[in-house]
């Protein structure tokens, strides 16, 4: 979550690479969960000559496990402090509060790339965050996200949005889970 989708993505696709250059003919293989296909997709997206030789070797396949291709508004759950792993976090760190965490992970790059398009709520917007603040009770241990953070996510999200999907080489598989699917503000 530290670094950007697209900065890690980067990373997989030099390795993708070099491997794609010493094992030349064979098929590779790639198995990724949850932000892990996140990661994969973007570098097969924004690299196209690393796409067409991944698509040509019969047999390649990426195999997405639970991953959130529209986002996912547990990382909206997560930046309210209302998510399980937040709670988590503070009960460990005794040296930091609740909010002091929330204003190391507002930051993180993927964290706010993995939130998703929400017809309700625009969560790209410091707007809506402001607006979903103002209706909490506890609005005091709130941190926003930065507006140009939000906007730098949106883009990621604009982009991802338009890589191509080899419908031969990608498979998804999904899993059953009580995920949130939406955000309400009652009142």
């Amino acid at each position: 979550w530290r670094l950007s989708i697209e900065d890690s993505a980067t990373v997989l696709a030099n390795a993708l690479r070099r491997k794609l250059d010493e094992h030349s003919g064979l098929p590779v293989r790639i198995v990724a969960h949850s932000m892990g296909g996140l990661v994969a997709r973007t570098a097969l997206g924004i690299d196209a000559p690393l796409r067409q030789e991944f698509a040509k070797r019969e047999g390649s396949r990426l195999v997405m496990l639970g991953t959130p291709n529209g986002g996912s508004h547990s990382m909206a759950m997560l930046l309210m402090g209302r998510d399980r792993l937040m709670r988590m976090l503070a009960l460990l760190d005794v040296t930091r509060d609740g909010r002091e965490h929330l204003q190391i992970i507002s930051r993180f790059p993927g964290v706010l790339q993995l939130l998703p398009r929400d017809d309700a709520n625009d969560l790209f917007s410091l707007a809506t965050w402001e607006k979903l603040k103002n209706a909490d009770e506890d609005r005091d241990r709130w941190v926003l996200p930065r507006d140009e953070d939000l906007k730098s996510a949106r883009d990621f999200r604009n982009r991802y949005a338009a890589y191509p999907v080899d419908d031969a080489g990608i498979l998804y598989v999904a899993g059953q889970a009580d995920t949130p699917c939406g955000l309400l503000i009652d009142g």
